[in-house]
């Protein structure tokens, strides 16, 4: 049997086959991406508790400088009582926020061996500080290599298809046939013979139910095409955000390495002064809260933008693992 004509039923169940083959590439291409993106953001979680860490480290090393010089003031009377408890509260608010970081930095490493099924270390790697892509570009590369909008498309061309296939019922359908048969008697005699012959069928009534089935397939890829167009346009929103939450992170970065060096600056003046004993140890200890502050806030903001970048990678289609390495580690 041989179907010479079938309304273009067969030509659509292939291109629906082709276009659900496309979904499930695309869907897997967005699942990689994003088990990439999920384990790029728990190692940076990760370096984020580290570089946490490495500040309360700093801040406990100046405390307890200043509490064995405080330790030897005390001890020759020249200080009240109070200032070595000040110092004291000080290293104990230090030790609390170190191992809360150190509880943080475990559930990142935690997170990351879930994903990668190896053991993990804290991350020691460098990390280069990201440039912010044009939004425009960005945008343009989102729509174009976007895996999520991919199988939103491949979806509307299999949802096209069907209803292709459903309004084939509406033509009739031509097949050529052709048998090779063997008649016989019950004598015995037998003779072979060949048949062969054209065959038309077409549905005069089917109860409506042709014309229903092909609305509902009307329907379907009428809102296929609108969940892709959706999704385009959900994309553009994702490249925007992230590349303006990029932006103002990059900003932000900037500013607090400019503070950061300034409140050194003061934690550096006020110890002099504090040494030579015209300073005041409240100022001291203020300054060394400031400087803790505002590292942990610049190592924050580094994250968001990192984060924000990789968002931006997995949106535009770059993100892999060896984008990370090129991009990030090794900051080319």
């Amino acid at each position: 049997l041989w179907t010479l004509f079938d309304g273009g039923e067969r030509g659509a169940r292939i291109r629906q086959a082709d276009a659900l083959q496309d979904v499930a590439l695309a869907q897997r291409a967005s699942a990689e991406r994003s088990l990439i993106a999920a384990t790029a953001s728990a190692w940076l979680g990760a370096r984020l508790a580290g570089d946490l860490l490495d500040a309360y480290d700093a801040q406990q090393e100046a405390l307890r400088a200043e509490r064995q010089r405080v330790a030897q003031l005390l001890a020759e009377g020249k200080v009240a009582r109070v200032e070595m408890l000040r110092i004291e509260a000080a290293l104990a608010r230090a030790d609390a926020d170190a191992a809360a970081a150190a509880a943080e930095r475990d559930v990142a490493l935690a997170d990351l061996e879930r994903f990668t099924g190896v053991p993990s270390e804290p991350a020691t790697s460098s990390i280069a500080t990201p440039d912010a892509p044009d939004p425009e570009a960005a945008a343009a590369r989102a729509i174009e290599a976007s895996a999520e909008l991919r199988a939103a498309r491949a979806r509307a061309t299999a949802a096209s298809a069907a209803h292709a296939q459903s309004r084939a019922g509406w033509l009739p359908r031509v097949d050529l046939a052709g048998r090779y048969n063997e008649y016989g008697s019950g004598a015995g005699d037998m003779s072979w013979e060949w048949q062969g012959g054209v065959q038309l069928s077409w549905a005069l009534f089917t109860g409506g139910a042709r014309a229903r089935e092909s609305e509902r397939t009307a329907a379907e890829a009428r809102a296929a095409s609108a969940e892709a167009e959706a999704v385009a346009r959900d994309i553009e929103h994702q490249a925007d955000r992230a590349t303006a939450s990029l932006t103002g992170a990059l900003a932000r970065v900037l500013a607090l390495e400019v503070a950061l060096a300034q409140q050194q600056e003061v934690v550096r003046v006020e110890l002099l002064a504090l040494q030579e004993g015209a300073g005041v140890q409240t100022d001291y200890l203020a300054a060394e809260a400031e400087l803790l502050r505002t590292r942990a806030t610049l190592t924050e903001a580094r994250h968001v933008a990192l984060l924000a970048r990789i968002e931006i990678a997995r949106i535009t289609g770059e993100l892999s693992s060896a984008w990370l390495e090129n991009t990030l580690e090794r900051g080319q």
